[in-house]
């Protein structure tokens, strides 16, 4: 997917109006998310990769933990949310975190981090398997990937609610539309292997 067609193929918002979204969105995950990281073992030191960063949360979050001697880099197509997620950085007064505009899939590293992480990027994608191809030849031999993804059709309200269960649908007729599949959570496992990817941890 090139990066002048990405920003109008994701299924959601992006930008400024996009960014309210996503600080909400970060609120509502930071414990499973810090408790994902912390498993895989991020610590003092390591060099990161944030693909499809969107407004640059778990990037600042990461660039605290590994702390000056690390680094991270931050990717995403949209110009407007990367500004902002450059403030965010900015005011945290954290240093050691980059955010650059790049397709998720373009193979622009190799062998330089300890560990590359998408979250919800995968299932917005027409090929997810070209973008982890290029986060394993991202990482060093023996690092790791991290995918934070949905099954957007196992989401459930309850009590039911009708209006919920009608935008359940339509937003999986959008993101298909899209070139997307908002189901790919659950083919993720057939996709990481150690078969295919030798050498990583997922």
């Amino acid at each position: 997917m090139a990066q002048s067609d990405a920003p109008h193929r994701y299924a959601i918002r992006g930008g400024k109006e996009g960014k309210k979204r996503l600080d909400l969105l970060a609120r509502v995950m930071l414990p499973t998310t810090m408790q994902l990281i912390h498993r895989v073992g991020l610590t003092s030191g390591m060099k990161c990769l944030d693909v499809g960063c969107g407004s640059g949360h778990v990037a600042i979050l990461m660039a605290r933990i590994v702390g000056p001697e690390g680094r991270v880099i931050g990717t995403d197509t949209d110009a407007e949310i990367l500004a902002l997620a450059r403030e965010d950085a900015e005011a945290a007064q954290v240093t050691n975190v980059q955010f650059q505009q790049q397709d998720a899939c373009a193979a622009l590293w190799h062998e330089e981090f300890d560990v590359a992480y998408a979250r919800f990027l995968l299932s917005h994608l027409n090929e997810p398997e070209n973008c982890l191809a290029a986060m394993v030849e991202a990482c060093l031999r023996g690092g790791t990937i991290v995918i934070e993804d949905i099954d957007f059709a196992a989401s459930f309200c309850y009590p039911t609610c009708a209006a919920y269960e009608r935008y359940k649908e339509r937003y999986q007729e959008l993101v298909q539309r899209r070139g997307g599949d908002p189901k790919y959570w659950i083919k993720i496992a057939s996709h990481v292997t150690p078969r295919r990817y030798p050498g990583h941890r997922a």
